[in-house]
């Protein structure tokens, strides 16, 4: 079987690699060859790397190494490609573009998947004459490492197409979860609100954010927020944050303080400075529980949107995003559980009437377990 990847950045060198190791054939393309001996570069690392750790043996290295044929060519990339994946940088205009050029190429078998994060699948395909062959294949970074992938359908994507993406993905080794189209699909759409209310916290002068990223590994993230925003990239963050802005108003306006942080070209940990690096030192406002329970009370509340307002994805699925996507310990409906619906309803209802804003408006889908006092699982 063989895969196509474009764009031979961190994504797709890290698809590729994956892919020749489960046995592929790849073609990796990128716009310009300096680019390409950049992502082979970092592929041979990946495989220097996985003999070391004992993980292959020198000979299942080079011949995995071997299956990889970089290329500048779209007719190289397609040809005998049973499914074309696309992972540029997250621009929609690049992407249409590209999936254009892939359509007047590719057979009219070949499926064509998208590893973006944030943008709609479904706009994303019209700029094919093959909409039913066309879904969202999203990838974590680093590849190799990262055990989720999201399957997005768009409106007019086939069960087919469904089925064969999803074989494609559990031979790489991944853990599969399926998602209808929306904004940030399910991991993103839940985590980025939830980095959004953990910077007003600190807007707000209610704690510092070593204070906050103390305070969130304690039972939600894997690692404190602020530090895993400096880790993704401030403006991966805001770019995907302006995603969910456009699309649900100005209730999930970017805070001022993200802005201001790319605006002064402090984008994290590539560049040395980040969003940590405007901490400001403030004396406690509000006690540990209030900021905690602010925090989880957002995750769960958007966890429930994405289930029953929008009907993106099931229950165990998010859950299962939220885990594998970004390490969380457990997924929010399961801390709901343990929480109780009712106490976060009455948390939610607190907030809305505090801050005047139907952001926390509590889910139809929570109102409905506090009201019965069933649990979600």
């Amino acid at each position: 079987m063989k895969v196509g990847v474009v764009g031979a950045g961190a994504m797709g060198s890290g698809i590729a690699y994956v892919a020749s190791v489960c046995g592929f054939d790849v073609a990796l393309l990128d716009m310009e060859q300096r680019f390409l001996d950049a992502g082979m570069k970092k592929i041979k690392a990946n495989f220097m790397t996985g003999v070391d750790k004992g993980k292959l043996s020198p000979k299942q290295a080079q011949d995995a190494f071997s299956r990889i044929k970089p290329t500048l060519d779209f007719g190289a990339l397609c040809d005998g490609a049973d499914a074309v994946v696309e992972a540029v940088f997250e621009e929609m205009e690049v992407k249409k573009k590209i999936f254009s050029a892939l359509d007047k190429t590719a057979s009219p078998g070949t499926i064509l998947a998208s590893n973006t994060s944030t943008l709609p699948i479904t706009e994303i395909a019209a700029a094919t004459s093959r909409a039913d062959k066309v879904c969202g294949m999203h990838f974590f970074n680093p590849v190799p490492a990262m055990k989720l992938v999201e399957i997005v359908s768009g409106k007019k994507t086939s069960g087919e197409t469904l089925e064969t993406v999803r074989g494609i993905a559990e031979k790489l080794g991944k853990e599969v979860v399926m998602c209808k189209d929306g904004p940030g699909f399910i991991f993103n759409r839940i985590l980025l609100p939830t980095a959004e209310e953990i910077i007003k916290i600190h807007e707000e002068g209610l704690a510092s954010m070593d204070r906050i990223d103390g305070l969130a590994v304690r039972g939600i993230f894997p690692m404190g927020p602020f530090a895993l925003m400096d880790f993704i990239g401030l403006d991966v963050v805001l770019n995907a944050a302006e995603t969910l802005h456009r699309a649900f108003g100005e209730k999930y306006a970017p805070p001022e303080l993200l802005k201001k942080t790319v605006e002064a070209g402090c984008l994290g940990n590539k560049t040395g400075k980040g969003i940590k690096d405007f901490d400001t030192k403030i004396a406690p406002q509000k006690n540990d529980e209030y900021i905690f329970d602010r925090i989880l009370f957002v995750l769960i509340n958007e966890a429930c949107k994405v289930c029953r307002e929008e009907g993106i994805a099931t229950i165990p699925d998010i859950d299962k995003a939220m885990r594998l996507g970004g390490n969380f310990t457990k997924g929010p409906f399961q801390s709901a559980d343990e929480v109780g619906s009712k106490k976060i309803e009455e948390g939610l209802r607190r907030l809305r009437e505090e801050k005047k804003s139907d952001f926390y408006a509590p889910s139809a889908l929570l109102v409905e377990k506090a009201k019965e006092g069933k649990r979600f699982y």
